[in-house]
């Protein structure tokens, strides 16, 4: 699963042409070098890389566990759990990224 997360993470960066993130005053923001504006952004390539690849393997992994321990293996749990909290950090991220032009 979580090569599927990753891989899925890596095909939408490269077709959104690493949007940036919408500017910022966290202490985290970044100024990106092809930034016309040379303003600090947020990272949202290392807030999707932490919600794709670290937080949904892990939560996958707990309920994977967790289910087998109590009610043995459902077909499809897994597979479904991926795609709704796919969908649900894809959508919460856009909010921290500039809107396309």
């Amino acid at each position: 699963m979580r090569l599927v997360a990753r891989g899925c993470s890596v095909r939408c960066e490269a077709t959104q042409h690493h949007r940036r993130g919408r500017p910022s005053n966290v202490p985290w923001a970044m100024i990106f070098p092809s930034d016309p504006l040379h303003v600090p952004r947020h990272p949202s390539q290392l807030y999707e890389a932490f919600a794709e690849g670290v937080f949904l393997s892990l939560m996958l992994w707990t309920m994977n566990r967790r289910e087998a321990r109590l009610h043995g293996t459902r077909a499809g749990l897994l597979t479904g759990m991926f795609l709704l909290g796919f969908a649900v950090l894809r959508f919460l991220l856009e909010f921290t990224r500039e809107p396309d032009a």
